[in-house]
């Protein structure tokens, strides 16, 4: 897995060195621990079961990138399998330093 370390591909202007840890790779691994604040959406009873939405295809490459995407996200805890019955379209965009991501 090639990541991207802000650190040392981009200097970190004078004024934001003390926030330089938040910039690391290695700090973004893993998030903090759950918190009192973390709770669940509860649905109406009476909310839709299904939303009609156009689905938007990928690209072949767009596709694979999602699944990259996931696959890491999943590993690292930052995303999770939820429960909703609905689901959002993703898109990818264009990084500043090259590549794309889904955004």
């Amino acid at each position: 897995m090639v990541t991207f370390d802000p650190v040392k591909e981009m200097p970190i202007p004078e004024e934001y060195q003390q926030h330089q840890k938040v910039f690391l790779d290695e700090e973004a691994q893993c998030f903090p621990p759950e918190r009192e604040e973390d709770f669940p959406v509860k649905l109406r009873p009476d909310a839709l079961q299904k939303i009609n939405c156009k689905i938007y295809p990928l690209t072949p490459k767009e596709d694979e990138l999602l699944k990259v995407y996931i696959k890491e996200n999943l590993a690292k805890g930052y995303i999770y399998e939820g429960s909703s019955p609905y689901a959002s379209s993703s898109s990818s965009g264009k990084k500043p330093m090259g590549g794309s991501a889904p955004s």
